[in-house]
């Protein structure tokens, strides 16, 4: 079912990997959000009123918001940007915004890809939704969008350097002011039960998140080729250098094993992939007769298994 909303004063949409601190960041955000509001978790691009996705709200009994946040999971960017998915698919009844800010939220691929080993190998290689993009090729795409390299989300954006942001209380602060928030850092100590909290702590630290090792997950990993082989696009690691201040030990370790792995053939495959199989995904999930299917298919199969406790992840 599709929630009723006319008037939202400061919509934001969160657009970041799974494991990556989205839900961190997601959180931590709604926190510090005056006034009556609404949260959506992993919507659907399409979609993102669908109320079985709805995870918190303030009130209920109106249709006038002062914000509302939603967060994308693992999608493409032509997904999330396609000029068929919401405001417009609404038509007539799309809610009337004032301001809309987007956040990207990128994690440094080491870390992010140890954490998705630890929820399920399988993660770390592919998204649970179709996209076109392995993980590694997403996170190109992200990282590529977060330095402005391109330029999908062109509402006013604001990246997020989930490392830094686990560290530095004055980047916070610079974040707060950028979203327009009283900065109070309420929610920064959270663990959210989100996808079951943290891959390696569960929500077993929460209220004192900032104790978690985020940024040696990948040590965990690194004797293991099944893992050093997914950074075989010599982009991933040009860009996690130029964006992350890494450590001596994790420099060393991208240097000597596996810089020499890198393969031409993995830049060859992901620039084909977002120029040809991502964007025709994102059409085909545009198409009227096949939203009809989902709406009258997918949807009610998605809502029976929330209904039985299985959340979207």
């Amino acid at each position: 079912m599709i929630m009723k909303i006319e008037k939202i004063q400061k919509e934001i949409r969160v657009v970041g990997l799974q494991r990556s601190g989205n839900h961190a960041i997601a959180n931590w955000v709604l926190k510090q959000l005056p006034g009556a509001g609404l949260f959506f978790n992993n919507v659907l691009p399409e979609s993102p009123f669908d109320e079985s996705r709805l995870e918190w709200a303030s009130d209920t009994d109106t249709t006038n918001f002062d914000f509302l946040l939603y967060s994308f999971e693992d999608r493409s960017l032509h997904a999330v940007t396609s000029p068929r998915v919401y405001p417009a698919y609404i038509g007539g009844d799309s809610p009337a915004v004032e301001k809309r800010i987007d956040i990207i939220v990128l994690r440094d691929p080491f870390n992010l890809v140890a954490s998705r080993f630890k929820h399920g190998r399988t993660n770390a290689l592919r998204s649970s939704y179709p996209t076109g993009l392995t993980i590694p090729e997403l996170w190109v795409m992200y990282a590529r969008e977060f330095i402005g390299e391109t330029n999908f989300l062109q509402e006013y954006k604001v990246p997020v350097n989930y490392n830094l942001w686990c560290v530095s209380k004055d980047y916070r602060k610079k974040l707060a002011d950028l979203l327009g928030l009283e900065f109070t850092d309420t929610g920064f100590e959270d663990v959210t039960n989100y996808g079951g909290g943290s891959s390696f702590d569960g929500t077993g630290l929460d209220s004192q998140a900032s104790q978690m090792s985020t940024a040696e997950r990948w040590l965990l990993f690194r004797n293991d080729l099944s893992y050093a082989s997914i950074f075989k696009d010599k982009a991933i690691l040009e860009l996690s250098t130029k964006v992350f201040d890494l450590s001596n030990e994790l420099h060393n370790f991208i240097d000597e094993d596996l810089a020499k792995n890198t393969r031409y053939t993995a830049n060859i495959k992901r620039a084909l992939a977002c120029s040809i199989s991502s964007p025709l995904i994102a059409y085909l999930r545009d198409l009227p007769l096949l939203r009809k299917l989902w709406r009258r298919f997918g949807l009610p199969i998605r809502s029976r298994q929330l209904s039985a406790g299985k959340k979207p992840r």
